[in-house]
């Protein structure tokens, strides 16, 4: 960059009006105007900000990669199934969306891009992509974008459900 001092990253969560934080990224070799320059934008737009120092997946993709990696062997273990996973998140959480939903939402190629980029950073077996994920996309069930991920869905992009018998 030919003002790497000026670089500052922002990373948007899903585009909802529940989700109005923003991490805000320095740089290696941002400077202190540069960066609350950014915050102020943040601020203006309405959005809580979270500081984050440069790093692969930042806060919010490392502990969510995570979540659904244990998800995913959860259901391959045949423990649970996907649609009681994402209730338990959303009922005992007070998740908006399941980790399994969620997926689908901002597309599994997207999320295993991440994995693979964070676990060649850090190696570190927690961020290595389930093999279930894996399977999806290379089937290329990409979530609702592609009509079908963890759930199948309907021409509005809306989940198709199981219907799973309870106890």
């Amino acid at each position: 960059l030919q003002y790497r001092d000026r670089c500052v990253s922002l990373h948007f969560f899903i585009n909802s009006q529940e989700a109005r934080i923003v991490e805000v990224v320095r740089g290696l070799y941002t400077t202190d105007e540069s960066y609350q320059k950014v915050c102020k934008f943040v601020t203006l737009i309405n959005r809580k900000i979270v500081p984050v120092q440069e790093s692969a997946g930042l806060v919010s993709v490392r502990i969510y990669v995570v979540l659904l990696n244990e998800a995913c062997e959860i259901l391959m273990e045949g423990i649970s199934n996907i649609e009681d996973i994402d209730q338990t998140m959303k009922i005992g959480f007070g998740m908006r969306l399941g980790p399994f939903e969620l997926a689908d939402k901002m597309g599994l190629d997207k999320i295993l891009r991440w994995m693979d980029n964070i676990y060649n950073e850090f190696g570190d077996i927690r961020y290595k992509p389930n093999p279930y994920l894996r399977r999806l996309v290379r089937a290329k069930h990409m979530g609702i974008e592609s009509g079908q991920g963890f759930y199948k869905y309907d021409e509005k992009g809306k989940p198709i459900f199981q219907n799973n018998p309870s106890c």
